[in-house]
């Protein structure tokens, strides 16, 4: 029998696998079930052993990683959770089946919850079934014997009672005796955990009771042991025992928490609070916390001890919430650095250790000045930066040195080191080679003229004013080139002012911008390219702008080699035929594939034949009952076949519908897009 949801799971996976350069995604589908055996509609007696048969596969999973549930519309579930063997072969063999017609349905699940199933038809019955007296299922009970079911051989008078939810002994009590009876009433059996069926009071939710040594609520914990009779959580049980909770609404108060001090609470549990519990003064020095100990673990702190100077700065050992005060045991005096130079002025205070803004030294002329400290380098400031009681002299660091301007063009010769200027006539820049001459001084701008103006030692060297660029023509063919030039007042031999073109081989006369391209990979005419159009043995190229391979019949240029969009020979238009879409790499001759998008050039001829053909073209049919999804079925469209890019209902299977009166076909329809090409 051909499973009904095969025929829509089949054309899925083909339409993702068809086109695999049309960008479409590969999706999940449902497994294919297919009975096949026994026979549809075939007989068997009561009893007798029917063993089903199918075959189970899944595109996208192994066999044997599917869940399979078989299941009768007379008896229901029959068996789930197993899987098929690594050959896609299901087997299911029963002689349970009760007296009718079963529909058996086999259900197969994929990873991702997709079933897909099967069906078939059997028909189970007695040749004595009218009879009463007639054993059905001969299990030695007939139903006048007291047999309660007939059909099934485990169940007759006296047989053993099981915790399946049956009457296996026909007594009208089901599972008496059993795991699965519910013995004391309490809503509970064995099976279901209880551990004490015979105490209506011991249940999985019964209530942990103190002192009466009973698993009350079947956790395997007896009274303190049990969790729950720790009502605040703190790993302490209110039940008695060594480490007995005196608070159990308090998660902060157990036999191991720390006495806290002001909250009149036993917070330890051992009888005494805040300072009457020894707890609170661990070191012992006679002052507890509760009553001012600071630091309750050192027996050297406690209000009224000696501050101490010490290195840590951590310890308040008089507990007056001061560290390392004045006076303590160990201070010594330092003073004000005012300007943060490490030198302080008369301002002195005593403290343990050094305090942030302030130095041992007191050696400071101006405390006000950082630049200002005994040792500090003399600079031209009108300070007495060193601190010996001299300013400015003459051996200061930054002491500049001035140069006597004879000619007042800013530039010096003589020189005199001071920090200030002797007079008006001295600069401080030197370097003047003629201090009479105003025009001449170092950085003046050298003129073509014939002096030494910039006073260098040269005269109208490179780079004065009034000079011009000069090229070199190595081959003499009066064009030179630009890889070798001069900055000169003057043309040296051989030299030229600059061309409109420069020779690009300045070692061949036979190359220069007069010459004609030819397409040899030589650039003949200089024009930074060994190729031109229409150049001296150029070829025809067709254009390929997308480099799908085909070339436009109306465009192309004679070049000496391919280009980019220029690659199409005469020949190999004429053999391939013309790109009818030179915008999109997907429209060409040689296309194959579908597509319900237009291309580049707003049109559905993707092949270039000059006609837009559609991918479907057939309406479905759907067939008649019982086998609705069987032939004359056919897929295919309903209502009307859309045009190119438009969307359309799709046939995609035929159920079988039941009721009372009538059975029909019902079709089943998903949207679909049209592709062409």
């Amino acid at each position: 029998m051909t499973p009904r949801n095969a025929f829509m799971a089949l054309p899925l996976a083909v339409l993702a696998c068809d086109k695999p350069d049309e960008g479409l995604s590969v999706r999940n589908t449902p497994p294919v079930v297919r009975f096949e055996a026994p026979i549809e509609g075939e007989s068997f007696q009561v009893a007798e052993v029917i063993e089903f048969v199918a075959t189970v596969i899944d595109s996208e999973s192994d066999s044997d990683q599917l869940e399979l549930e078989w299941t009768s519309t007379v008896d229901g579930l029959l068996d789930d959770g197993a899987s098929p063997s690594a050959d896609g072969s299901a087997t299911f063999a029963t002689a349970g089946l009760s007296n009718g017609l079963h529909t058996i349905t086999l259900k197969a699940t994929d990873h991702q919850g997709l079933i897909g199933s099967d069906y078939m038809t059997v028909r189970v019955e007695s040749d004595c079934l009218p009879d009463p007296s007639c054993d059905d299922d001969e299990d030695g009970y007939t139903e006048e014997e007291g047999d309660c079911n007939d059909a099934n051989s485990a169940v007759f008078p006296g047989a053993e009672e099981v915790a399946n939810g049956v009457d296996d002994d026909c007594d009208g009590v089901i599972d008496e005796g059993s795991d699965g009876y519910d013995d004391d009433g309490d809503g509970y059996t064995e099976l279901g955990g209880d551990c004490d069926d015979s105490d209506p009071l011991v249940s999985p939710v019964g209530i942990e009771v103190c002192g009466d040594e009973v698993d009350n609520d079947c956790d395997s914990y007896v009274d303190d042991e049990d969790t729950d009779t720790d009502e605040d959580g703190d790993g302490y049980s209110q039940c008695e025992g060594p480490e007995q909770d005196c608070d159990d609404d308090d998660a902060d108060v157990h036999p191991t928490a720390v006495e806290r001090c002001g909250d009149d609470i036993d917070n330890d549990c051992d009888g005494d609070v805040d300072a009457a519990d020894t707890d609170t003064d661990s070191d012992g020095d006679g002052h507890s916390a509760c009553a001012g100990d600071c630091d309750d673990t050192r027996p050297d702190v406690f209000p009224g001890g000696t501050e101490v100077c010490d290195a840590a700065g951590l310890v308040d050992e008089d507990c007056d919430g001061a560290i390392n005060e004045p006076g303590a045991v160990g201070s010594a005096t330092y003073y004000l650095d005012g300007d943060g130079d490490g030198h302080g002025g008369s301002t002195g205070i005593d403290a343990c250790e050094l305090p942030a803004g302030y130095t041992p030294l007191s050696t400071d002329c101006d405390d006000e000045n950082p630049d200002a400290h005994p040792g500090a380098t003399e600079v031209c400031d009108d300070a007495d930066n060193d601190c010996d009681g001299v300013t400015d002299e003459s051996s200061a660091a930054d002491a500049p040195t001035w140069y006597y301007d004879g000619d007042g063009d800013e530039f010096g010769s003589t020189p005199h080191v001071a920090c200030t200027a002797p007079s008006e006539s001295y600069v401080s820049t030197p370097g003047d080679c003629d201090d009479a001459d105003g025009g001449r001084y170092p950085g003046a701008p050298e003129i073509c003229d014939g002096d030494d103006n910039d006073c260098d030692g040269a005269t109208d060297e490179s780079g004065s004013i009034g000079e011009s660029i000069w090229y070199y023509d190595g081959d003499g063919d009066g064009t030179p080139g630009e890889e070798v030039s001069v900055l000169a007042c003057a043309a040296p031999p051989d030299y030229f002012s600059a061309p409109g073109v420069f020779d690009c081989d300045d070692d061949d006369y036979y190359r220069n911008p007069d010459v004609e391209e030819k397409c040899d990979a030589t650039d003949w005419d200089c024009d930074g390219s060994t190729t031109a159009i229409d150049a001296l043995g150029c070829v025809d190229y067709h254009r390929d702008s997308d480099f799908d391979g085909f070339g436009v019949d109306d465009d192309y240029l004679c070049l000496c080699s391919v280009t980019d969009d220029y690659r199409i020979t005469p020949t190999e238009l004429a053999a391939d035929g013309p790109d009818c879409c030179d915008e999109d790499y997907d429209a060409k001759p040689s296309a194959t594939g579908w597509s319900e998008e237009r291309t580049a050039c707003d049109d559905y001829d993707w092949n270039c034949d000059g006609e837009v053909t559609r991918r479907w073209g057939d309406y479905g049919i759907c067939g008649g009952a019982p086998l609705c999804g069987s032939w004359p079925f056919e897929q295919g469209w309903r209502g009307f076949i859309p045009t190119c890019g438009y969307t359309g209902s799709w046939l995609t299977d035929c159920d079988v519908e039941y009721d009372w009166l009538d059975t029909s076909c019902v079709p089943e329809t998903t949207p679909k897009t049209q592709q062409c090409r």
